[in-house]
């Protein structure tokens, strides 16, 4: 069967269909202790944009202002609650578009007591209608589709040039995109769009987002099964100029 996916609304609710068509969607409908805290979705988001930092200030009593981080595609959740049990000082809001990768990335979050981060059943294509101009401080993209099978697929690929511009635009000044992928043709062909947004390439690990094992980076349950099929892994931290501070470089 294959995952239930939202309509193309741009606030999806929950589908109207019986729980035992997908069992997922009976998950969220029994799991209420999620909604509203660890999951949320359709028209309760709609004027959620530039109030994010107040949100999770609301929900995990905090005084400070937290490092916004979304991860667009957080799958089933292994690298979101991994980076949330790390850095209790961050925001952490994961999206999907399927009810089994937003059920169990939300599920990881309760189990844990992250009330520093939440999953969204949203699709990320319409991120200016959730977040305002300068509010996230990352973006973290991990194994997006390459859309490589077929080439009228590749228009469908997320990250295009248009989308970078909307990223550089929803990213606060020294802001970070955290890009990794397994396919070649995918990580050149968007080389080119974040130069001319404004991004600059930089050869550090991510300053704030730094993982307690000892590689010191993150890697996602797709990037674990490649590099066990020994197969190669592109990957690029950007940021965001901040006319105000120097960007990060190498020692």
């Amino acid at each position: 069967m294959p995952p239930l996916r939202h309509s193309h609304q741009i606030f999806p609710e929950l589908p109207h269909h019986r729980g035992d068509i997908n069992p997922y969607l009976a998950k969220i409908q029994h799991d209420q202790h999620l909604h509203g805290t660890f999951l949320r979705w359709g028209t309760e988001l709609q004027h959620q944009a530039g109030s994010w930092h107040s949100w999770f200030k609301s929900h995990h009593k905090s005084a400070s202002r937290h490092h916004l981080v979304v991860e667009i595609g957080c799958h089933f959740g292994h690298t979101l609650a991994e980076m949330a049990a790390d850095h209790q000082n961050c925001a952490f809001v994961g999206i999907d578009i399927t009810l089994k990768r937003v059920y169990k990335s939300a599920w990881r979050l309760y189990q844990q007591g992250a009330h520093h981060g939440c999953v969204i059943y949203f699709n990320a294509k319409h991120l200016e209608a959730i977040f305002a101009p300068g509010e996230i401080d990352t973006v973290i993209i991990f194994f997006p589709d390459p859309w490589n099978s077929k080439a009228r697929q590749l228009k469908h690929r997320l990250l295009s040039a248009e989308y970078i511009n909307t990223l550089y635009k929803l990213l606060s000044p020294g802001g970070y995109v955290w890009f990794k992928t397994d396919c070649t043709a995918y990580f050149e062909a968007t080389l080119a769009p974040f130069e001319v947004s404004g991004f600059k390439p930089l050869t550090t690990h991510h300053p704030v987002l730094i993982s307690t094992h000892p590689s010191q980076t993150y890697r996602s349950l797709f990037e674990q099964r490649f590099l066990a099929q020994n197969q190669p892994i592109h990957e690029q931290l950007y940021q965001k100029p901040n006319p105000s501070t120097h960007p990060t470089t190498s020692p």
